[in-house]
């Protein structure tokens, strides 16, 4: 995810060190941006300050500070002051090689290598928070008691994505040292109102244009039979369904879900893009950034874990099971692109078959089809290295206002978390054109994956999370560096913290703020949901309704080097030692290489020989 760098002014008494004070008499913590309240107990919270910000995490702050503001923690002192600092340090290696120098208490990072920071049996990075996630949510570690105004008697464990908690709980032990922060996935962000505009959906079978569509191209709506139901220019969307529009089931093949009209292959996904360039819009953008080009990479692992499904996708990360789904490359057809399969045992010898699964196939296809097309997309925008990931949302999010004169962007290619992201862009569009473009007035959603074959529509839907995160507390923020004696007041006030992060309000508020759901299973009332942005609701439809993969596990082999593997890996589509990873990029620069001979190249490359020359050391 890109990082948002916050731009903070402040004047000189700002400029001030945690321990002394320069010209105003007022300390502050390194990075926090509020001075010390000498009042009240100090908890330091490190945020890695990504696409989801830190707004909901201040929300978490005032609640707490509330709940705990006449406890004593300290002799002279009653409550307790949240400090937080966002910072996108808060990420990768700087977590483990910095960690032992900063002060805060709970530090929530993204894309650390958890069992990096655990470090083995003997050598402890991380604090011990087993407590945390396995005793109820109403146990206050505070107290050391049941909290009669919490009613909620689940644990963390209880409700956190499976996947994740395989992964978090260690195996050795079954203890705990941190919890996931947040869930993230990319795909396909639509312009809601623009697809009722122009009905850029799909009817059931015997509605529609002669083409499926909900509008023929000349923007007349058609019901049952094709029979013109109205003009588009005197005619709403609502309008045309009460009258006999009915739309597909959509890719889960199931009615009245929130898939229904979207395309449900990949042959119908791209049928759409070229109505929506016929009706005069621009199907797709995306960044065009070399660095953020990876997100087609993400796609592409999502397509391909869709196409396996939860159990057939996770033998990548597991390397125990049966593969179902490989390709017999001898029997792989250039011209046509026809293959047959065959099912073999998987461990972690042979790990390198699964390379050559059906679905990593049709989500290299899918990428090679929509990049070969410049009809899907703007070439001067997707491949210019000026736009970044903030621009590109800047131009689809200002693309719908019509004095802009910009070609309206009906769909862009990014991570559940962009609406939280691009907050500042609304705000922005309000600020010049009024309230009616705040981002609570818009309507957006993910679309629903497509399906590569129309055998697999129905067959449910499985996405896998974009990259590792974790919840963890620093125990040498709280360990007397001389006497090694622990605070344990302080450790039980971080620890607390992070069970208050996981009750049902925190968890809702974290959805209605951000716009995205976390990976734990919990479910919003009817008041609730109809509290929260069209992105915020129909990212937790999905949470509610997809399987969801976590690309990471404790296998020796997969954990020695993670990006050969996880979704957030730069290796996971390589053909060669070339650094040719990025598919977008390889079939844009390389207009003579198919998809056939690409994928040819990536199985034939990591084969046996280079499976045991980079994880012989790990083999039984």
């Amino acid at each position: 995810m890109k990082t948002l760098r916050k731009i903070i002014c402040m004047g000189i008494c700002a400029l001030i060190v945690f321990g002394g004070a320069v010209g105003c008499g007022t300390r502050r913590v390194p990075g926090g941006d509020e001075p010390i309240n000498e009042n009240a107990t100090q908890l330091l919270v490190g945020n890695f300050n990504g696409g989801y910000g830190d707004a909901w995490l201040r929300e978490v702050k005032t609640r707490f500070e509330q709940k705990y503001k006449d406890v004593v923690f300290e002799d002279g002192k009653k409550g307790v002051q949240v400090i937080i600092d966002s910072s996108d340090k808060y990420s990768g290696g700087q977590v483990l090689n910095q960690l032992q120098s900063w002060p805060q208490h709970v530090i929530l990072s993204e894309a650390s290598d958890y069992y990096q920071l655990i470090g083995g049996r003997w050598k402890q990075n991380i604090a011990d928070i087993t407590d945390v996630v396995t005793t109820p949510l109403n146990y206050d570690l505070i107290l050391g008691e049941n909290d009669p105004a919490v009613t909620e008697t689940h644990t963390i464990e209880s409700i956190m994505n499976p996947s994740m908690r395989d992964y978090f709980k260690r195996n050795e032990d079954g203890k705990y040292f941190g919890v996931p922060f947040y869930e993230a996935t990319v795909g396909f962000v639509y312009d809601i109102d623009l697809f009722e505009k122009y009905g850029f959906y799909y009817c059931a079978d015997g509605c529609g244009d002669s083409s499926g569509f909900a509008q023929d191209i000349n923007g007349n709506w058609m019901g049952q039979g094709g029979a013109n139901l109205g003009a588009m220019s005197s005619m709403t969307f609502a309008q045309a369904r009460a009258a006999g529009l009915k739309l597909s089931f959509g890719p889960d093949g199931e009615e009245g879900t929130y898939d229904d009209g979207m395309p449900a292959t990949y042959d119908e996904f791209f049928a759409l893009c070229e109505r929506i360039e016929a009706r005069g819009c621009e199907a797709l953008t995306w960044p065009g950034e070399r660095e953020v080009q990876r997100y087609l990479n993400y796609l592409a692992f999502n397509l391909w874990t869709d196409y396996e499904g939860k159990e057939q996708m996770e033998l990548n990360f597991s390397l125990d099971g049966t593969a179902e789904n490989l390709i017999d490359m001898n029997s792989f057809d250039a011209q046509t692109g026809r293959f047959e399969t065959y099912s073999a045992q998987i461990n972690n010898e042979n790990g390198y078959l699964l390379g050559a699964q059906a679905g990593k196939y049709y989500a290299t296809d899918f990428i090679y089809r929509l990049v070969s097309n410049t009809n899907y997309y703007d070439e001067s925008v997707c491949f210019a290295d000026g736009y970044s990931q903030y621009s590109t949302e800047t131009l689809f999010v200002n693309s719908a206002y019509e004095g802009d004169n910009l070609k309206s962007r009906a769909m862009m290619i990014d991570g559940s978390w962009w609406q939280s992201e691009a907050s500042r862009i609304f705000d922005n569009m309000a600020s010049a054109y009024g309230d009616e473009w705040k981002a609570e007035n818009r309507r957006f959603g993910m679309l629903a994956l497509p399906k590569a074959t129309r055998e697999k529509v129905g067959q449910g839907s499985t996405l896998a999370f974009n990259t590792t995160t974790s919840i963890i507390i620093n125990p040498n923020s709280y360990t007397n560096k001389e006497t090694g004696v622990v605070n344990e007041k302080i450790f039980n006030l971080a620890k607390q913290f992070i069970k208050f992060m996981h009750t049902h309000e925190s968890l809702y508020q974290f959805n209605k703020i951000t716009g995205s759901a976390k990976p734990y299973d919990y479910t919003l009332s009817e008041q609730e949901l109809n509290s929260l942005t069209s992105v915020a609701k129909q990212n937790y439809e999905m949470h509610k309704s997809i399987d969801y993969v976590f690309s990471y596990s404790q296998n020796p082999v997969v954990s020695s080097d993670v990006q050969f593997f996880a979704s957030s890996g730069y290796h996971v589509f390589q053909k060669d030692d070339n650094g040719n990873e990025v598919l977008s990029l390889v079939f844009h620069e390389n207009a003579s290489l198919n998809s056939h001979d690409y994928f040819s190249q990536m199985v034939n490359f990591r084969n046996q020989g280079w499976w045991k020359q980079k994880f012989g050391s790990y083999l039984r």
